[in-house]
């Protein structure tokens, strides 16, 4: 994982960018971009907006139109808006012509194909080195000092290349870059990333451990950083050496925090809920609360897929609704709390229900050397590799008959496991399967994982 951000409800500008275009193929609508090779299905309602803001560029006056035009097309404008923001870059208006696209718009179906194009969003694990020693991280991380100043020793994947694949995200309408690791403050040229893929109109996400002084965090806003989420589980020295490594953490995070709030940057605060820190996450929400920070996300825990020794003694935390309400109860209300990704129950999800995994359907994962993979939590499986953006493009790995085997896979290759006769086979592959946990449990990718409603 990986949500989009929320689309914007204020009067910016937001027309069409002229390389893009909404054509009507005579059954469909599509959005193409002239360089990118892509055609994005759209549904009518999504064809309306994007026409609309190509005339106005203005998201309020599309939005009373498409109201006063039909009110069950009123939510496919925030679509658009959070979907393609590479494409709503343009500077000039273009007329729409109602008679030519009225009809194609009443014949048109309502819903889009349900695979995209290309991915929406793109999960960049730039390094596995770590200057923290976190017992639940899902890696098997290179420590290193943080102050060496050098390369990443498996960053790979940079320079011209690098930029090129970052330019590509833009052409092919990726609406989110995940920056993750290891540390990803450790790549030296973590400004330059984000502020290409922030100049593409691309929304740079960033999650991260390090100890940020004033002038990094406000490096960090002017290349364009749209949200940074820093981790920090507990405020006692003791506790947060045990979660970290490093028993100055907490006055190092608190730090980081303050710096990114003063610098302007959208910021969340992440505390994985363990069985050691489980009753300190009150006093936590409070300082933060009184620091200025306005969202802390809770997550659950997750036993390490490699199950890594160093997590023994800290127990997943089954049901995180409890401590919720406790937390919202001691709360002023100037901080939104809720659940991380891995936030609340742990249940199976029906076969075709929610989706489980995006990556294949709506997402992109990226190791540091270049390679995209089924699982980047599981960067050590070369049995998972897709393909290298090293050698071939988004589009070219998106589009690969190895992906597309993993995105449809034939009922053969589950042998031997309660997959290869279930009936909800199909509706599974839909919602996406969790491989790595299926290899937790199965020592497979290919059987039944986590969330499967049958098992």
């Amino acid at each position: 994982m990986t949500s989009v951000a929320s689309a914007p409800t204020g009067g910016s500008t937001q027309f069409l960018d002229e390389a893009v275009s909404v054509c009507w193929t005579g059954e469909r609508f599509v959005l193409r971009h002239a360089g990118g090779n892509i055609d994005h299905d759209l549904s009518a309602g999504q064809a309306l907006s994007l026409l609309l803001l190509g005339e106005n560029g203005n998201p309020e006056t599309t939005r009373a139109t498409i109201a006063a035009v039909d009110g069950r097309f009123a939510h496919e404008l925030d679509h658009v808006i959070t979907r393609f923001p590479t494409y709503l870059r343009g500077s000039k208006a273009r007329k729409m012509d109602v008679d030519l696209w009225g009809n194609a718009l009443r014949s048109s179906p309502r819903a889009p194909r349900p695979d995209q194009a290309a991915p929406s969003s793109v999960t960049w694990l730039l390094t596995l080195e770590c200057n923290r020693r976190c017992p639940y991280c899902f890696y098997q991380i290179i420590p290193v000092r943080p102050e060496t100043g050098r390369w990443p020793r498996d960053a790979a994947f940079k320079g011209p290349t690098a930029a090129e694949r970052i330019a590509e995200m833009g052409r092919i309408g990726v609406a989110d870059l995940y920056l993750t690791g290891g540390e990803p403050m450790l790549r030296p040229d973590i400004g330059s990333i984000i502020a290409q893929a922030s100049g593409h109109g691309i929304r740079v996400h960033m999650v991260s451990k390090f100890h940020m002084h004033a002038l990094q965090a406000e490096a960090l806003a002017d290349a364009g950083l749209h949200h940074i989420t820093i981790s920090l589980d507990d405020l006692r020295p003791a506790e947060g050496k045990r979660l970290t490594g490093a028993s100055n953490y907490p006055a190092e995070a608190l730090a980081s925090i303050e710096a990114c709030l003063a610098a302007g940057l959208d910021l969340e605060v992440n505390a994985v809920v363990t069985s050691l820190n489980a009753d300190g996450l009150g006093p936590l929400a409070r300082r933060l609360e009184d620091i200025g920070c306005r969202k802390l996300s809770i997550s659950a825990m997750q036993t390490p897929y490699f199950r890594s020794s160093h997590a023994k003694g800290l127990e997943p935390q089954a049901d995180l609704r409890p401590l919720m309400d406790r937390l919202l109860a001691g709360a002023s209300g100037t901080m939104a709390i809720d659940f991380g990704a891995a936030g609340g129950n742990s249940k199976a999800k029906p076969c075709g229900a929610t989706l489980v995994c995006e990556v294949g359907r709506r997402s992109l994962h990226i190791l540091p050397n270049g390679d995209a993979t089924r699982c980047h939590y599981m960067p050590q499986r070369p049995d998972l590799v897709i393909g290298s953006l090293l050698t071939h493009s988004i589009l070219g790995v998106w589009r690969s008959d190895t992906f597309e085997r993993w995105r449809r896979p034939e009922r053969s290759m589950f042998g031997g496991t309660g997959c290869a006769d279930c009936g909800g086979f199909d509706d599974c592959n839909s919602r996406g399967r969790c491989v790595a946990s299926a290899f937790l449990e199965a020592g497979q990718a290919n059987a039944p994982d986590a969330f499967c409603g049958a098992s």
